[in-house]
């Protein structure tokens, strides 16, 4: 768009050059102007490319912690040592928390409710409480559905 204005101005200043006129004010103008547009586009861009890489980042983070509680959710189905099981959702807990690290407003109260329901699942696992089974279940189809698909 804006090489179609400068050619324009150019074939512009052709003309006006033709009546005597001097059109290098008017020219400057429309290239200053010319100039702001495509910042403003190339920000607005920048910026766009900026929340598809905070998303992908923080999609790749999710979908690895889906994975990795769904294998636990399968060893704490075996009756696994639950201390493991816990140390290691901790260890999930805490990867999340540094792949959020930096991310914008939204993801960080997205990160908030999944790092008390992460600490919860740890203290269920630890206590052997029935419902911990439950609560990854819960914590899988949590995980599952934040994650964006159509990046």
């Amino acid at each position: 768009m804006a090489v179609v204005a400068i050619i324009a101005l150019i074939i512009g200043w052709t003309a006006f050059n033709r009546s005597g006129e001097n059109v290098i004010p008017t020219a400057q103008n429309q290239l200053e102007d010319a100039a702001r547009v495509v910042d403003t586009q190339i920000n607005e861009v920048s910026d766009d490319l900026g929340k598809a890489a905070e998303d992908m980042r923080l999609a790749s983070a999710r979908t690895t912690a889906q994975t990795e509680l769904a294998a636990l959710e399968v060893r704490a189905e075996a009756d696994e040592d639950s201390e493991v099981i816990a140390q290691e959702i901790a260890e999930i807990r805490a990867d999340l928390n540094t792949a959020y690290n930096g991310a914008s407003a939204q993801a960080r109260q997205e990160w908030t409710a999944l790092s008390v329901s992460l600490t919860n699942l740890e203290e269920e696992v630890r206590s052997g409480t029935a419902t911990a089974l439950e609560s990854f279940g819960e914590l899988l189809i949590s995980l599952g559905g934040d994650v964006r698909t159509d990046i």
